[in-house]
């Protein structure tokens, strides 16, 4: 049985989608992909952030930088389970192809559960992550 999406779980849905599909997303980046405003993504990734469902670290400057946790992955694959008919569309990623995240413990989860990436420079201050090509 599949069941309408309702819009809190639409937009975790769509936003856990994304990250996984991506492998690592500022909140700047799935605003406009959701077509939301900065703000409401923002908030949206504090609470998923409190959730456990992502980790997220520094960038440059005050943006954060978030990948799923396992947890993030688990609730994933349930909400795909409910409503499998879904359909997402990931659109253009290119916004985003490299990003430097601060070096400090946060960063440290953050780096062992990214996927579809890998790291690029590494400095005392900042790590220098590049997203692998779709194509």
């Amino acid at each position: 049985m599949v069941f309408l999406l309702s819009r809190k779980n639409e937009a975790k849905y769509e936003t856990l989608k994304y990250i996984d599909a991506v492998g690592f997303a500022t909140g700047k980046e799935i605003a406009e992909h959701r077509g939301v405003t900065h703000g409401c993504q923002s908030t949206l990734l504090k609470r998923y952030w409190g959730y456990s469902y992502l980790h997220r670290c520094s960038g440059e400057g005050k943006e954060k930088v978030y990948t799923l946790s396992e947890r993030g992955y688990e609730k994933l694959e349930w909400l795909e389970e409910q409503f499998e008919d879904v359909y997402f569309d990931l659109g253009p990623y290119e916004n985003l192809k490299r990003c430097r995240v601060k070096r400090d413990e946060e960063s440290l989860d953050f780096l062992k559960n990214i996927k579809r990436c890998r790291v690029v420079r590494a400095d005392d201050d900042f790590v220098e992550i590049e997203r692998e090509s779709f194509y």
